[in-house]
């Protein structure tokens, strides 16, 4: 019983309090307001990075190790970098053979700032990659539209590519 007497009588201070001065109580509540409404948003936004990140992990592919001439996380000067040696298609070929373990290891061969020419239509600075057929089965190689070559095509030396969103939407 003698709690019940303290909650009420906490209640009617509170309700005097607030009647005596409304500013004050009105300040009050939307400081809590604001305050709840930042902690959900910060929710939000965390939540937001956090599905970004996936995604680019997705894309790139979590499970997959890269092997290249290139620094990827940029820490070393790209001067250096110019003059290691360009890997070759039978070191990747070696180490396909002794990764045997591996699901997929796709030698590919990459160029920048080359011309794409189909018919009398032209388009400047594209990069280009080679890649075996096998690499449709990574995220790189996920299609919007149309198939991949087969790896028929691949051994017979046919031409065939692959193009990007990109160049598709010119």
């Amino acid at each position: 019983m003698k709690l019940i007497l303290e909650i009420f009588e906490n209640f009617k201070m509170s309700f005097e309090a607030m009647i005596s001065s409304p500013l004050r109580s009105f300040l009050a509540s939307l400081g809590v307001m604001v305050g709840i409404s930042i902690v959900i948003l910060m929710g939000w936004l965390l939540d937001g990075l956090d599905n970004s990140f996936q995604k680019t992990f997705e894309i790139i592919g979590a499970d997959m190790i890269y092997v290249d001439k290139w620094d990827w996380t940029g820490g070393k000067s790209w001067k250096l970098l110019r003059n290691r040696k360009n890997l070759t298609l039978e070191q990747a070929l070696k180490l396909k053979e002794m990764h045997s373990s591996a699901e997929l290891v796709i030698p590919n061969f990459n160029q920048w700032g080359m011309s794409i020419k189909y018919e009398d239509e032209t388009i400047e600075g594209m990069s280009l990659v080679g890649a075996p057929s096998e690499n449709q089965f990574t995220p790189a190689g996920e299609l919007i539209d149309g198939r991949y070559y087969t790896e028929f095509e691949d051994n017979q030396g046919d031409y065939v590519t692959v193009i990007g969103y990109n160049v598709y939407k010119t």
